[in-house]
């Protein structure tokens, strides 16, 4: 099959089956070959084989290899080439090769880099659309994860060999690690599954697709609710579509036909309900996937890092999968840190849903396909190789965090400076989509960077960003607003607490507090005079006391146990609470804070005091801080049963007043108690984060210690795929090398192998009938071994045919009378390249003997003719004249140059042309009779009327007249 083939002749495959494979494929692929033989539908199918080969491997041997496994016709790919029905397209081993409308493309292995298993699959998945199955089998890589992605994306089966039955299992591995496998077969099994997909596909035109078909919402949400029970999580927020083609996904993979049927399965069946779970979480990601658009956020973040006022720059990547692209926002940080010779602290915040996709992620373990995505620059900058994989190193791995997390669901981090999040929102619904821009909004500083994917939109939640690139969906925060702090708290339809949601607008990030000098009491006296204030504090934002100004011993005591500077441990009975409200309040909104009529209960009395707290900036310490006044006021009086009735109603009205003040009081500090412990609580998450990106560390500092028995392993895995290789190559040339030998010794021909400098490459057995060979002689000059003829040209023949390039043949004689006939030809590789001669000796001998019995038979008949007295000639089966007598010469005045080689009619100018004669001659060649004296009266012009009587007698070669003998005699033939 060629390129140039007529589109006519070929076939439409009805299915596209892609196989990948590395180190010990070649035994499996033998076994899926032998295994489709039971397959009369496999005809209608295009296969396409990619295996990791040697560049200067050759390209014929492993075709001729597969093509002794199956019926099928097994063809090296060319550029170019329609793909067809029935054909096994195998990709050349130094080229890249891919499917477009329909023909095949190929591309130096070089060009663009990557995975040949990957690059062959993403270009067969937009291809095929649907109608494709991809096969992986043995290897030592990761090659085939990126590309099985993209096939289980368009609706197509993925397939893995089991990997007890690979002899290297790090391929088929990392499929199912991958969670992309829709069976796990040896090798065997693998064309059965296959053709069970393949009934299932409707095959009719315009027929519905997996991508556009609609499921009753009565039993999709069953399905939810399974799911949710199962797994904790609430995939409802979806859209429909999305959801439908996950599920008719998994109905696809187990034969199930309504959505009613699957519903029951997976009530029954608990490892489908995890399958399903996973499929729902689409994790199709990259590095730098839109490379554009990443380099446009970095030309971004180029401005603003120098300009952060901050020593910590804080980033979030949702939906971060297994974490390519939070990776990836590590690497441009860390670029432009470099470039820019900053040491800003680095906290990238990277979530999902799945928790085995989150382990992989800490892992910061890759294929060595993501080098195509990377670039080779970074991948040495920032990766390290382990046993065929890539490891993120430790300048961009500690800038991560990785945790599960709901989006939708789970409180979002704070005070952040970025948040990546790129193709996510599109695959929810509205409502979903508003909350979760809130929760962003919320997060982000003011002009915090937000990326979202190129679909995707912040719809009707515009008015709080500022889009900064159109085309790149990269938007600018300006202000939090009510919108966020209400989607923050409340759950998805909207229930709220409004006082919640004031409390948590504006909420900044909280800092560490600083050293303070030895100046402290100027700065505190300075800013407690200027506030003009009673019995006061000067408190950090965590209560820490610096300083005490006038009588404060009414509303502060000492503790026993060990000394604490803080003003809760050290406030009176009645205080605290509402310090701790107030302090916490002030700090937050930056706002003055008042308690009023605050019950103290000392030793002796009680008493009632206003407090008033609030938030000061001290330029010299870099923070803020509190300041605590506390304000004696007169107990409030109380109003007995008996004065009710004479109180002016509007003392009553003021007296509700206070109360309902009061009771708004109490709910603000309750909010801050309750703000202040999310606070607390998301603080703690992190340092659990923390924790567990430590423990990950020390872990990988362990798997560093079997670097290099891994490497090892690689290698020998690598060799293994070449020995497999060389074996199949060396074994069939053994054949080929056996079957010439049998050919050359059951000739019987003595052959000699020459190179150019005729040195012995090889000889037959015969040959040592003509040179004293032995099997010690190989490559030595056949000038020093003796030969058994009387030939002494053999070196400048042998250089005379390396020259002209034509074939010498020559007959000699051996010092034992025996005879040969020797050809010498060039030795031609199948490159056309000539690399010696061929020297062969056929024995003559027998047939030398018969020339010379058959010429001195011949001399001894012609002895006879030349002394019989009579004219005669000898005549062939034409009648053409071969010899004549001296006789007839005389008789007839002619010569042998008229005579010879002449046809008898034309004899002598035509003189025998005579009828009678003739007759007689062709009478005697047909039946092979003898015609004696027969009388025949004839005027020859040369000499006068004559009566000649003619005698003709055939003579007979193998049983039939071949040469005929004419006797011409005659009464005045003397005169």
């Amino acid at each position: 099959m060629t390129a140039t083939e007529s589109k006519a002749a070929i076939t439409p495959p009805a299915l596209l089956v892609g196989l990948g494979a590395s180190a010990g494929g070649l035994d499996a692929l033998s076994v899926f070959l032998d295994a489709l033989a039971t397959l009369e539908d496999a005809r209608r199918w295009a296969f396409f084989i990619v295996q990791h080969q040697s560049p200067e491997a050759g390209k014929d041997v492993f075709t001729s290899l597969l093509s002794k496994h199956t019926s099928l016709a097994v063809v090296l790919a060319e550029d170019g080439m329609h793909i067809a029905a029935g054909v096994v397209h195998v990709a050349p081993p130094d080229k890249r090769m891919a499917l477009f409308d329909g023909r095949i493309q190929l591309e130096p292995r070089e060009v663009g880099g990557g995975m040949a298993i990957d690059h062959f699959l993403l270009s067969l998945a937009q291809e095929a659309n649907g109608r494709v199955a991809a096969v992986i089998l043995s290897g030592s890589n990761t090659d085939g994860v990126k590309g099985c992605r993209a096939v289980s994306e368009t609706g197509g089966l993925v397939l893995a060999q089991t990997p007890a039955s690979a002899a290297f299992d790090t391929m088929p591995r990392s499929i199912i690690d991958a969670n992309l496998a829709d069976d796990i077969l040896p090798p065997a099994e693998l064309p059965v599954r296959i053709a069970a997909f393949a009934k299932k596909l409707d095959m009719a035109p315009g027929s519905v697709t997996v991508r556009e078909a609609v499921l009753p919402s009565s039993d999709r949400d069953k399905v939810l609710m399974l799911i949710k029970s199962k797994s904790k999580q609430d995939f409802s927020l979806y859209k429909d579509n999305t959801v439908n083609r996950r599920i008719m996904r998994r109905m696809h993979v187990h034969h199930i036909e309504t959505l009613k049927e699957y519903v029951a399965f997976l009530r029954g069946n608990a490892e489908e309900s995890r399958a399903l779970f996973k499929d729902m979480l689409i994790s199709v990601t990259n590095f730098f996937r839109d490379a554009e658009a990443f380099e446009t956020l970095k030309e971004l973040l180029r401005e603003r890092l120098p300009t952060l006022g901050r020593e910590q720059f804080r980033a979030w990547t949702p939906g971060c999968a297994t974490g390519e692209e939070a990776y990836s926002v590590a690497i441009i940080v860390r670029e432009l840190l470099d470039e820019l010779g900053l040491g800003l602290q680095v906290v990238i915040y990277a979530t999902d849903l799945d928790d085995a996709a989150i382990s992989k992620a800490r892992a910061g373990v890759f294929p060595e396909s993501i080098a195509a995505d990377l670039g080779e620059a970074r991948t040495q900058r920032f990766f390290v190789s382990q046993e065929g994989r890539l490891k993120a190193k430790s300048e961009i791995r500690d800038m991560l965090v990785f945790a599960v997390q709901n989006v939708i669901q789970d409180p979002p981090f704070s005070s952040l400076d970025l948040i990546c999040c790129r193709n996510l929102l599109m695959y929810l619904k509205a409502q979903a989509q508003e909350k979760v821009l809130a929760q962003f909004q919320y997060s982000l500083r003011p002009r915090g960077l937000f990326m979202l994917g190129s679909s995707e939109s912040v719809s009707s939640l515009a008015e709080p960003f500022q889009e900064l690139h159109k085309k790149h969906r990269i938007f600018e925060r300006k202000s939090h607003g009510a919108q966020a702090a209400h989607a923050i708290a409340g759950d998805v339809n909207g229930h709220w607490d409004a006082a919640r949601a004031e409390a948590l607008v504006n909420m900044p990030m909280a800092t560490s507090t600083q050293g303070h000098g030895t100046n402290t009491r100027q700065i505190a006296e300075r800013l407690l005079l200027a506030a003009s204030c009673p019995p006061s504090l000067l408190v950090s934002k965590t209560g820490e006391v610096l300083y005490i100004h006038g009588r404060t011993g009414r509303y502060l005591e000492l503790r026993e146990g060990l000394l604490t500077t803080n003003v809760l441990d050290m406030a009176r009975q009645g205080l605290r609470f509402d310090l701790a409200t107030a302090i916490n309040a002030a700090s937050v909104k930056n706002q003055p804070q008042v308690r009023h009529a605050v019950k103290v209960i000392g030793h002796e009395q009680e008493e009632f005091v206003d407090i008033l707290v609030s938030p000061v900036q001290v330029p010299e310490w870099g923070e803020t801080c509190c300041v605590i006044t506390f304000t004696a006021i007169p107990a409030p009086r109380s109003i007995s049963t008996a004065e009710m009735d004479t109180v002016h109603e509007d003392i009553f009205r003021l007296r509700i007043t206070d109360l309902e003040g009061s009771l708004q009081q109490l709910r603000e500090d309750m909010q801050s108690v309750v703000e202040e412990y999310e606070a607390a609580n998301e603080e703690l998450k992190s340092a659990n984060e923390e924790l567990q990106s430590t423990n990950e560390e020390l872990k990988s500092t362990n798997e560093e210690l079997e670097t290099a028995k891994e490497e090892l392993q690689s290698i020998n895995e690598e060799q293994s795929t070449l020995n497999a290789e060389l074996q199949g190559k060396n074994e069939e040339l053994a054949h080929i090398g056996d079957d010439m030998a049998n050919l050359l010794t059951s000739t019987r021909i003595a052959t000699l192998f020459l190179d150019r400098e005729l040195r012995i490459k090889r000889f037959t057995p015969a040959m040592r009938r003509i040179m004293a060979l032995r099997p010690g002689d190989l490559d030595r000059p056949v000038q020093e071994i003796a030969l058994h003829l009387e030939y002494k040209d053999l070196e400048s023949d042998v250089h005379n045919v390396l020259t002209d390039l034509n074939t010498l043949t020559r007959e000699l004689k051996g010092t034992q009378g025996d005879w040969y006939q020797l050809r010498i030809n060039p030795y031609r590789t199948l490159g056309d390249v000539i690399v010696g001669v061929v020297a062969t000796f056929n024995d003559i001998t027998q047939l030398k003997h018969s020339e010379m019995e058959a010429e001195a038979a011949r001399a001894l008949a012609e002895s006879i003719i030349q002394t019989v007295r009579e004219p005669l000639l000898v005549l062939d089966a034409q009648l053409v004249v071969q010899s004549a007598n001296k006789a007839f010469y005389i008789a007839f005045k002619t010569t042998p140059a008229d005579v010879v080689g002449v046809a008898l009619p034309q004899l002598g100018q035509g003189q025998w042309n005579v009828p009678a004669l003739l007759s007689l001659a062709h009478e005697a060649l047909s039946k092979g009779t003898e015609v004696r004296d027969q009388p025949l009266p004839h005027v020859f012009p040369s000499i006068g009327p004559l009566t000649l009587r003619i005698s003709v007698r055939p003579i007979l070669v193998a049983g039939r007249p071949s040469l005929l003998l004419l006797a011409v005699s005659g009464e005045n033939m003397q005169s």
